[in-house]
């Protein structure tokens, strides 16, 4: 059996047999979540445009792709406005497998309380080359409101994905604690999940 053969021109590989292309560490001269020590995000933190607010009770999934195994420590998130009266208990990030497992979930009435860049452990938690989905859940008289990129008009950012594989989701409602497990097939998208900003390393 021939092996690929790969030749390296300037920080980019080149597969010389299947023509495939693949660029990393910025060579292409954008910044990568490697750049930021990250192992993936949303979309680039620079693109961050407004901030909507997050409905209780909502289940809303963040995808996070990433091309190798690896192993997660820590789910980042934005809070653009905090939230009123948060109710004790219920307020939750996490992750979920692409078969909707759950994978961590930790409380966080406290993080909401206040505005910025929020580092919640997650982990250590391994996973194949794939995807997770970052979790979030809040109840509060007002809930917080969330970093975005566009405001998910006709689902544009879930383009050309079935729903159990959707960037962006609302997974649920009238929740008050992160599910053991969801079912990505019953996922929905558009202006009900926007298009959140988060990070996991």
């Amino acid at each position: 059996m021939q092996m690929p053969v790969t030749e390296l021109r300037g920080g980019v590989s080149i597969d010389l047999i299947g023509g495939a292309l693949h660029a990393g560490g910025g060579s292409l001269g954008e910044a990568t979540p490697a750049d930021h020590d990250l192992i993936s995000w949303s979309f680039d933190p620079a693109g961050t445009e407004a901030a909507t607010v997050t409905v209780s009770g909502s289940l809303y999934l963040v995808k996070q792709q990433f091309r190798a195994p690896a192993v997660i420590s820590d789910l980042l998130w934005l809070v653009s406005t905090v939230a009123t009266t948060p109710t004790g208990g219920q307020n939750f990030v996490g992750l979920y497998s692409p078969a909707g497992t759950r994978l961590a979930s930790v409380g966080v009435d406290s993080d909401i309380t206040t505005t910025g860049v929020k580092t919640t452990t997650v982990g250590p938690v391994k996973v194949p080359a794939g995807f997770v989905w970052a979790a979030f859940l809040f109840n509060a008289v007002t809930p917080p409101q969330m970093h975005r990129s566009q405001t998910g008009l006709l689902n544009r950012h879930n383009v050309g994905l079935p729903v159990e594989r959707y960037r962006f989701a609302r997974a649920g409602t009238g929740l008050t604690s992160l599910p053991a497990s969801i079912d990505p097939a019953a996922n929905t998208g558009g202006t009900v999940a926007p298009a959140w900003w988060a990070a996991i390393r």
